[in-house]
């Protein structure tokens, strides 16, 4: 019936017999609250619930909370920490029937002759009650309070002690792990002589730990890698002597991999890749913390790519072949999961485009492009791929490249080479890349509207740009970032075949070699990439040469149209005139006279 009296406890309202009480807490105070013992007064709340009081809350005046008749005198409280880190802390993980009714005591000293100490949960808890820690979890104790008493210079005795609060009850059980952590020093100590029994008795479980001054690690750790065969040599500096010292723990990723009492390690690698080194030292009874990772990149050599014969004298026989060293990788925004089709309906004209822009990421070559169409209800058609510079303010700018048109298949991905289109970018550069659809209603693109992606931008009619934003394309660049002589990855030069026999040895960057061919014929040129990790083989340039002129089975294709010279001259019974297109399509050739007329076609 609190509520007969302005919801106060006040001493001057006191009548009949004391039938109990409980823990509540003091969450305010209002000096000026006028109550029946005078002038102000505590806010509280209580654990019944908001059905009582004023939905939980009351008051208590200022001389209820002294009275010795209400009140039994003394307040548990608690100080805040404000971005606290803890700098020393406790780790014990006990198994007990009656998990709830255990008390930990944690001190630094001996437990016959302690310097300081805690306890901690020394209050019982029923099975019922609710509690903010689960049952056989991990019990996590700060102790920075005493951080001040453990020595830089000489090992520290530890202890933790845990008592049954319930006894003879026939609930045993037993302390499984403990661990003392020096945060700010990167050391620790754990007991191995765990299990130990928590009896149900007054008697308690007693664990002793030493906390030495010299278990910590190396102070630098230094990995180099042998590009030859794999080999990583590890150095580091020695650690302090002293306690019990046995040696250093080498981990590789996180794994141990071996024991030496040296200050050396040497890992014979069998695959190529990215790994990362660490170094613990090792004391009786424990380890140390492991050193900073030290990370070392076996990286697997890459092919020479784009070989080709870029100039060949009809006449003479005279030749220049070129090639680029590359290492290819990979711009996407999307996650490769297609949520949406995205297509043009009917009223759509011819030309009509989706593009997305794309940020190159470190200098290079973009090599070509892949596009996911998607496998839905909608019938595959003609399109091609086009790519567009970006003026200011995230405009499309000129066009760069057109493909020739193909037909995709459903459900997949469609790669397309750039061949002698390839396009030079620097780190920050934009390109817009664009499918340009000829007809409507066909060939949707996969659209992942999970992906927050790049800016996109639509064409209905081949000429004004839209922006739209609900995803990420399914359009992903692959652009290689040209490999120096000399540099980290090991490269040191090319070698040039001609027939398998080698002609020429290159140790810059130049990526050209020059010759000249004996005769008319078939010719076979090789450029095979030179890596401390040994020799990548190139793939094979064929090329025949009649004498006049060559026919080249290379893999790219030109980068623009170019009609060559007339061999012989034209005033011969015969003639070859040579022409290139820069993307594989039909073409119409028309001949025409010195008077402009059409004389063949």
């Amino acid at each position: 019936n609190i509520s007969s009296y302005d919801y106060t406890y006040c001493v001057a309202d006191i009548n009949g017999e004391i039938r109990g009480g409980h823990a509540v807490t003091v969450i305010g105070y209002d000096d000026a609250r006028v109550t029946a013992d005078g002038v102000g007064a505590f806010k509280m709340v209580n654990s019944w619930g908001t059905g009582w009081g004023q939905s939980g809350f009351w008051w208590m005046s200022y001389e209820a909370m002294m009275s010795t008749q209400i009140s039994w005198g003394y307040a548990l409280y608690a100080t805040d920490k404000i971005q606290h880190e803890p700098s020393l802390i406790v780790y014990i993980e006990p198994t007990h029937d009656d998990w709830y009714n255990l008390e930990y005591t944690v001190g630094v000293g001996t437990s016959s002759n302690p310097i300081s100490s805690a306890r901690f949960f020394n209050f019982g808890a029923g099975h019922n009650a609710v509690h903010a820690y689960q049952e056989d979890a991990c019990i996590v104790l700060d102790l920075s309070d005493m951080a001040y008493l453990i020595s830089d210079t000489e090992p520290n005795d530890l202890f933790v002690r845990v008592d049954d609060r319930s006894t003879y009850n026939g609930l045993y059980g037993t302390v499984d792990y403990v661990m003392v952590e020096d945060v700010e020093n990167q050391r620790y100590a754990m007991c191995y002589d765990t299990p130990v029994i928590i009896p149900d008795n007054p008697d308690d479980a007693m664990v002793d730990l030493v906390l030495y001054h010299a278990a910590v690690p190396p102070a630098s750790l230094d990995a180099e890698l042998d590009l030859s065969d794999g080999n990583t040599t590890l150095t580091w500096p020695a650690v302090p002597g002293g306690n019990d010292f046995e040696g250093y723990n080498i981990y590789r990723d996180g794994d141990l991999i071996g024991t030496t009492e040296d200050l050396t390690y040497v890992d014979e690698l069998t695959e190529f890749g990215e790994y990362d080194y660490q170094v613990a030292s090792l004391w009786a009874p424990c380890p140390s913390w492991p050193t900073e990772a030290s990370h070392v990149n076996w990286i697997v050599p890459v092919t020479s790519r784009y070989t080709e014969i870029t100039a060949l004298d009809g006449t003479t026989g005279d030749f220049t072949l070129n090639w680029e060293q590359l290492r290819s990788y990979i711009v996407k925004y999307d996650d490769g999961g297609s949520n949406m089709d995205l297509i043009f309906n009917d009223d759509a004209l011819p030309g009509a485009m989706f593009a997305q822009q794309y940020e190159a990421e470190a200098d290079g070559k973009l090599t070509n492009v892949r596009v996911y169409f998607t496998d839905s209800a909608y019938d595959m058609g003609p399109v091609r791929l086009r790519i567009y510079s970006e003026l200011e303010n995230d405009t499309i700018g000129e066009e760069l490249f057109t493909s020739g048109y193909f037909t995709p298949e459903a459900g997949a991905w469609k790669s397309v080479g750039l061949g002698l289109n390839r396009q030079a970018v620097q780190a920050g550069d934009r390109l817009w890349i664009a499918v340009v659809y000829e007809e409507m209603s066909v060939s949707a693109l996969g659209l992942d509207t999970d992906a927050a992606g790049r800016l996109t931008q639509m064409s209905p009619d081949g000429e004004n740009w839209l922006p739209f934003s609900n995803g990420a394309i399914m359009i992903r660049c692959h652009y290689g970032e040209e490999e120096i002589v000399g540099d980290w990855t090991g490269l040191l030069g090319f070698d040039v075949y001609e027939d398998d026999a080698l002609v020429a040895t290159y140790y810059d960057d130049e990526h050209q070699h020059s010759g000249t061919l004996p005769g008319a014929g078939e010719y076979s040129f090789r450029v095979d990439a030179i890596y401390q990790q040994g020799v990548w083989v190139g793939d094979d340039l064929e090329l025949t040469w009649d004498g006049f002129t060559a026919a080249e089975e290379l893999e790219v294709l030109p980068r623009e149209f170019a009609v060559r010279n007339a061999y012989p001259n034209p005033f011969n019974p015969s003639t070859t005139i040579g022409i290139t297109i820069p993307v594989a399509s039909e073409l119409e050739v028309r001949v025409f006279n010195t008077l402009g007329r059409e004389v063949a076609s």
